[in-house]
Order: structure tokens, then sequence, then C-alpha cells
């Protein structure tokens, strides 16, 4: 029996479920970083106007980590009431209600924001169009996997990677002062990330449901009817595959509860290395950098009119390094990669941090360091680190605690994600040059983690890997 394969129309729907709800995530994390000034000036009006005195630095400083890092308290609620949403609407009707969800946060951001000045509409909007990133970031898998043929999965979960690498090299450009990012225009840069939600609405009037949620549904002849168009494959091949649909259904019916997966030794020891990887992805300081990326090269010494220029160029070198590291995941597996990577971050950590106490001395040279070592840790964290992370994650779990362990440590990423996306500033601001020394010290421990307490998984099966936990 030949692999079913996805016919044109199951790609075209793949592609702009993926993109279409990827890109506002990435637009998302980073628009806000180039407009930091024009943001204090609207502010600071706001503020005189409303007090009578000018914005305290303490204030602005709040008002700031506030804006930024909302986007991050939505995304943590919104991944909490994933599964409850998932349990009365269809995958397809709650992707269209992330991405309303979406456009109202934008409209709230845009025009209440930015007609009146408002930092309350801006942070309450941030926090709204935080509720679908939570969503697409647990949905967006689930449908991949749901639609695309087998053999595909993992390129198409790697296509939703690219996407958001992609949006963040656009968030940033949109966003420099010199164009959309002034303080009468800001509001337009903001907008952008509606059109995706937009296009969404409008192409999913012609996407179907996926093939396991009709199953579940128990519309069989509609299941049949979809794969028909989704695949390539004959009557018989589309028929295993029901067939196959059904089996698994039955097996994910089988999902241990937290307190199941806790009383046994090898489960509980999956959770927590689960718990572990999504905690260390985010203690390696990624957010500092993708949230305040601007903020960095202000410290490291480079002037103002080039800052949001070495910002460009630096997400423009990870979107294309995007797609050797796929390849080079392939060929030496996920843990490796993963720990080739930390090991990197570490380096690049160790040296930024030696280039910005070493400025004063050598005020032409280090900032070009600091440069380079963004870049490495930018390109470093989002090509390889973020995809190994994905394939370590599925390899070391298996169906029956998956869920579980997915969904608490989703919680702990975005909950551990917002305070340290919150502290970065202070950090910065107390600081100084040492900074970053908090995530080279978390790096190491992540590195001692994964050397460790993980098992090689690279051509290893399911039941050798689980032997390691046992």
């Amino acid at each position: 029996m030949t692999e079913p394969e996805n016919s044109r129309y199951c790609v075209l729907v793949l592609f702009f479920t993926s993109t279409l709800s990827f890109f506002p995530i990435g637009f998302h994390f980073v628009v806000l970083g180039p407009m930091v000034p024009a943001l204090r000036e609207v502010y600071n009006s706001t503020y005189l106007s409303r007090s009578g005195v000018p914005l305290p630095n303490e204030t602005w400083l709040l008002l700031l980590t506030l804006t930024i890092s909302f986007v991050i308290v939505g995304a943590f609620f919104g991944g909490l009431c994933n599964k409850s949403l998932l349990a009365i609407l269809s995958r397809k009707h709650l992707l269209q209600v992330a991405h309303i969800l979406n456009i109202i946060g934008v409209s709230i951001i845009c025009f209440v924001g930015g007609l009146t000045g408002s930092y309350e509409a801006v942070i309450v909007g941030r926090m709204i169009v935080g509720l679908p990133v939570g969503i697409w970031y647990g949905l967006i898998p689930i449908v991949t996997a749901e639609i695309s043929a087998r053999n595909k999965h993992s390129f198409w979960q790697s296509l939703a990677a690219v996407s958001l690498v992609f949006a963040t090299m656009i968030g940033v450009s949109v966003a420099h002062p010199k164009g959309l990012g002034n303080a009468q225009l800001w509001p337009i840069a903001v907008s952008i990330a509606a059109l995706p939600s937009i296009a969404y609405l409008i192409a999913s009037n012609w996407f179907p449901e996926t093939p396991f949620y009709l199953i579940r549904e128990q519309r069989f002849e509609e299941t049949a009817k979809v794969l028909r168009k989704l695949r390539t494959s004959d009557e018989a091949t589309i028929q295993t595959e029901i067939n196959s649909m059904e089996n698994e259904i039955q097996t994910t019916k089988k999902v241990l509860s937290l307190k199941e997966v806790l009383k046994t030794r090898q489960y509980r020891r999956v959770f927590f290395a689960v718990i572990a990887l999504f905690c260390g992805f985010v203690f390696t300081g990624a957010n500092h950098f993708f949230f305040y990326t601007d903020f960095v090269f202000l410290q490291a010494g480079i002037s103002s009119d080039s800052v949001t220029f070495a910002t460009i160029g630096i997400f423009a070198l990870q979107f294309f390094i995007c797609f050797p590291a796929i390849k080079i995941i392939e060929r030496y597996g996920g843990l490796k990669v993963h720990i080739g990577s930390v090991i990197s971050v570490i380096i690049a950590l160790v040296v930024l941090t030696i280039s910005q106490v070493t400025t004063p001395y050598a005020p032409t040279v280090m900032p070009i360091i600091a440069i380079i070592s963004v870049a490495v840790f930018l390109m470093t964290f989002a090509a390889f680190m973020n995809t190994a992370l994905l394939v370590v994650l599925s390899a070391i779990t298996t169906e029956p605690i998956r869920p579980t362990a997915f969904g608490y440590g989703s919680m702990a990423f975005w909950i551990t994600g917002w305070v340290l996306t919150f502290i970065s500033p202070y950090l910065q601001e107390h600081l100084g040059p040492y900074a970053f020394s908090i995530w080279i010290v978390t790096s190491i421990l992540h590195l001692i983690f994964l050397m460790k307490f993980l098992p090689e998984i690279n051509g290893k099966t399911q039941g050798e890997i689980q032997e390691f936990f046992k």
C-alpha cells in the first residue's frame, strides 16, 4: 500500500493555515521594539496632559514592560483555554475565533490607543492579541498533524516556525523609526498584524474541518469526502487512512491525568523533563533579545540612528538560516543540535557581556562584536534551538502522557516567559553591562540538564528512549 500524499488543495490549506496564523505571532513579538522612542513620546504626552508633569522614568519603565510583556499574559490565558474551547468548537471554528480576537486586539491598540494616546488601551489590546497567540501555539500543530499526510508532518511543522521567523524580520523592518515606527504612524505598523487574520477569515470559507474532528463527530461520509480532496491517493489507501485514524482516536482516549502521571516513576521523569525543557528554553534569555533587541544594542554602544538597521539585518539573517538548519537537525538529531545550540548561546552571551564591559576601552570595535554576538544568539535560537526543541519533546513523550505534559509545559513556558520579559529592562537598568550574566548561569544549568538527564534520541526507538526514563 502506498503512502498517502497531500493534494495541491491540501498544500494550499496547510500553507495558508500555518503562515497566516504564525505570522501575527512573530509580528506581535517584535514590532514594538523599534517603536520604543515613539511610544515614549506618546505616553509622555498622555501623562503630561493628565497630570501636568512629564512622565517619570520609573513610571515609563513600568508602562514599557507592561506594554511589551502583556502579549505573553494573554498567550498564557489563551493556551490555558485551548483544551476547553476545543471541547465545544471545531478546529476550524476555533482558528476563526482566534483570528477574530487578533483583529479586535489590533483594533483596540490602533484605534483607541492610537487616536487617544491611552497607554491603558495599548496594554489591554496587547493582552487581547496575546489570546490568539496562545491558541495558535497549541492549535496549529494539531491542525497540521490532522490534515497533512503523516510522512509530511515534520515539513509542515517546520514551515510554521519559518513563518514566525519571517514575521519577525517584517516586524522590525516596518517598525523602523524612519518608516512607520514614529509617533504619528506607529498604529499603521501595528495594524499590519490584522491583515493575515482578515485573509484567513476570507479563505477559511473554502477550508475543510480536519478528518480527525469529523471522525470524532461520527461524520464518516464527510470524512471520506474531505480526504478525497486532501489526498491524491486511491480509495483503498484513503479507507486505510480512515481506519488508522479511528484506531488512533481510540488510543488517545487513554490519556493519563496529572495524578496518574506523577504516580509512575517513568512518566513522572518524562513529565518533569518536559517542564525543564520548556523552562530552560526561556531561561536562555531569548525573550530579552526578541522583545528588547534595540535596547541591547543601544546599551552596547551602537548609535540610535543605526540600532534598528542592525536589528533588521539580524532578523533577516535568522530567517535565511532556518532552511539549512532543518537539514542539520534531520542529520544529527534533535538532542545533539539542541545541546550544540545551548553551547553556542552561552558563548554568544559571554562574548556579548565582555564586549559591553569593555566598550569604554574600545568604543569602535566592541559594538561590532556586540552585533555579531546578538546575531549568533538569535540565529542559533530561532533556527536551531526552536526547531530542535519540538523534535526532542515529541521523541521523549508517548501518546498517553503527551497532552498532560505539553499542557502543563506550555503553562510553565508562558508564565516564565512573562516574568523574564517583564524583568529584562530592569536587569539592563540596574546591572548595566552585566545584565546578561544571569542568562549565562541559567543556560549552563540547562546544558547540564540536557547532557545528564536526557537520552540520545537519534536513531532510537520509542521503547529504547523510554527505557532510559525507567
